[in-house]
């Protein structure tokens, strides 16, 4: 299974002031391509095109068209992560045809990790689970410099933090801000 693509309900000008370098309406980042495809008004994420995902699950699957990687000024080299939201987590992965490589429990939540090439598709819900459909949330990019790129963003990015993930810091986005409708945030390097 691997991601190749992202479908985000925003246009190519905001992909630029998250700072991305945009080819048309797409742009590659660590070989997934990221492209607009709504219109600006906070659409969300549309879709995800994964190989080898079962096309019948119940999360939206898209065909991208992929872009080489550019030469980013946020400094960013890969998505580190999607985040879905998911009424029931283990369903929401079997729907996807996938195996969790790790399932969690905490703060009343249920985490499960699927890889997905150089990415990591990331479920999140309740501990017991509910009636309530998966949907595609949030988007974690990894970045060479997290300092530099929270400085590039200025106003469009909150204060560097240590992330769950030991020695790694995060950042979150103001997305509301850059006009992406989709939750962003940055991550140091692995």
């Amino acid at each position: 299974m691997r991601l190749t693509g992202i479908r985000l309900g925003t246009t190519a000008a905001a992909l630029r002031r998250l700072g991305l370098d945009v080819d048309g309406d797409r742009a590659g980042v660590g070989g997934v391509t990221i492209e607009a495809g709504g219109t600006g008004a906070g659409d969300g994420m549309l879709g995800i095109a994964v190989e080898g995902a079962d096309p019948a699950g119940s999360l939206p699957l898209v065909e991208v068209t992929p872009v080489p990687d550019g030469a980013h000024p946020l400094g960013a080299t890969a998505v580190d992560h999607v985040v879905v939201l998911a009424g029931d987590v283990d369903a929401a992965v079997t729907g996807l045809g996938a195996t969790a490589r790790r399932i969690e429990e905490r703060g009343g939540r249920r985490y499960a990790y699927v890889v997905a090439g150089t990415a990591l598709l990331e479920f999140v819900g309740p501990a017991v689970p509910e009636d309530r459909p998966p949907h595609l949330w949030g988007l974690a990019l990894t970045v060479a410099d997290l300092d530099a790129a929270v400085a590039w963003l200025g106003e469009g990015c909150g204060a560097p933090k240590d992330a769950v993930q030991p020695g790694r810091r995060i950042a979150t986005v103001r997305h509301e801000v850059l006009g992406l409708g989709v939750p962003t945030v940055l991550l140091s390097p692995r």
